[in-house]
Order: C-alpha cells, then structure tokens, then sequence
C-alpha cells in the first residue's frame, strides 16, 4: 500500500490512481524545469534528498564532433622506435 497523506493508508483499488496522481506531478515538475532551465530540489523533512536539473544538450552528429579541434604533428604512423629496438621481435 501507499500512502496518501501523513497516517492515511490508501486501499489496493485505489493505489493505481495514487501512481497516476504522482506520475503526472513528476511530468509537470520535469516540464518545469524543462521550460524554466532552474534545478528543483526535492526535501524529505526539511533535508534535500534529490535534485532535478536541465539535462545538457544533445549533440546533433557525434562523428565529426571533434573536428578541428586535434593537429597531427609529425608522422603518426611510423614506430617511435626502429623495430630493431623492440624486444619481442629478438
């Protein structure tokens, strides 16, 4: 069971729209803080216990995100050293 106020309980019939009743203020304080870009913290006696906030932005293309933003320097390809020098090749 749930509750619906401070020592009330709410019946079996009734819990479905006790979860409906929360679901659609979760929808509204998420659209809030959609709408306004403010966090809302949530409290439990006075005391904060959780914390909605704007989620960041959504690139439009991952692939190609990070272009031009690295220079290659030199060639990227060869060893840094001579595959004489490498031990698993002896």
């Amino acid at each position: 069971m749930m509750d619906n106020r401070p020592g009330e309980r709410v019946g079996h019939e009734h819990e479905n729209d006790v979860s409906k009743r929360v679901q659609e203020e979760c929808f509204k304080i998420m659209e809030r803080v959609k709408a306004t870009g403010e966090p809302i913290v949530i409290t439990s006696k006075g005391r904060p216990i959780a914390k909605i906030e704007p989620a960041d932005p959504a690139d439009e293309d991952f692939f190609g995100s990070l272009a031009g933003t690295i220079k290659i320097v030199g060639d990227i390809e060869s060893s840094v050293e001579p595959p004489e020098a490498w031990e698993a090749l002896r």
